[in-house]
């Protein structure tokens, strides 16, 4: 079943408030895409090792070799700490059963280019929507130009300080996890005020009057699992906005949806297994898809930040 076969089965369901954020819940009749691990259970029962790619190291890149039986599957966005800085997937990967990987990541620790430890381990988050759509953009450039899935770096480390400025984080190396530590609590509330609802695929976010993204999952299970990480990521722009109450209505989500559906899905390169593909809704959206084994993986989309 393809991306856009997905899309057309998937109903939005009515959303869930936590002052002014708002989740609306996604189901999709899809069934599941076969069997396979997620990266934090991986690094958890120590079947994978996600490390630097050289002694030397590489911003840009990171190395995933996987000893499990099943493929383990990266999410974009998903935060990675330790080793000589942090980083953040640039796309979702799926890493083949016993296959090496190199991964394109970036980096959301501009300070700091000492090893701290061999391996990564899990952040526990999904970068927020402002980040996730710096990188998405840009890496969809970076793919259309044949240059792989590179992000605007710079561009990166300039929006992660100008959150740490707003929102009064202090970090000496400049890292992304100085503002999810300082504002656990807070993220933690939004978290408990909107608890995964049961059996749905995907989620979109709202924060205010605007639609902040959409992610789309093959399996429920993946989407229980992912759902306090990206609300740790969405957690953050709410803290940005203070633009008063969530206005944002399941039509609007609707229209959102119907936007993705209509719009021109291109095969482009594919890092680890499967097949990705890109879009471009209109001039406010990117959009991009991982399927595999006749079936979708992860889909998500992005809306340009509000200035």
């Amino acid at each position: 079943m393809t991306t856009t076969q997905v899309l057309d089965k998937v109903e939005v369901c009515q959303p869930i408030r936590c002052e002014h954020f708002a989740v609306f819940p996604l189901k999709s009749s899809q069934s599941g895409t076969g069997d396979y691990l997620l990266a934090d259970e991986a690094m958890e029962q120590e079947l994978i090792d996600v490390q630097e790619a050289s002694e030397e190291g590489s911003v840009t890149t990171i190395v995933v070799v996987n000893r499990a039986t099943e493929g383990v599957l990266f999410i974009e966005g998903e935060s990675l700490l330790g080793a000589k800085q942090d980083r953040v997937l640039n796309a979702t990967v799926l890493v083949g059963a016993g296959k090496t990987c190199a991964i394109p990541v970036s980096c959301i620790e501009y300070g700091r280019w000492q090893e701290v430890s061999t391996k990564f381990s899990s952040g526990g988050h999904v970068s927020p929507h402002h980040l996730r759509h710096r990188i998405k953009k840009s890496v969809a450039a970076s793919v259309a130009a044949g240059h792989g899935h590179q992000s605007d770096q710079a561009g990166v480390w300039y929006d992660i300080a100008q959150q740490q400025r707003k929102l009064r984080v202090g970090s000496r190396t400049g890292s992304m996890s100085d503002s999810w530590q300082r504002y656990a609590e807070e993220i933690r509330r939004f978290t408990l005020g909107v608890a995964f609802p049961g059996d749905v695929q995907g989620m979109a976010a709202a924060v205010g009057d605007s639609i902040l993204g959409v992610d789309l999952f093959g399996k429920s299970s993946v989407c229980e699992h992912a759902w306090p990480r990206l609300l740790g990521g969405y957690a953050l722009d709410a803290l940005l906005d203070d633009s008063g109450k969530a206005n944002v209505d399941v039509a609007g989500v609707e229209e959102f949806l119907d936007e993705m559906r209509k719009a021109r899905w291109q095969k482009s390169q594919t890092v680890g297994e499967g097949e990705e593909f890109r879009s471009e809704v209109g001039l406010q959206v990117v959009a991009s898809a991982l399927e595999w084994n006749e079936g979708l993986l992860h889909a998500s989309a992005s809306a340009k930040p509000k200035p």
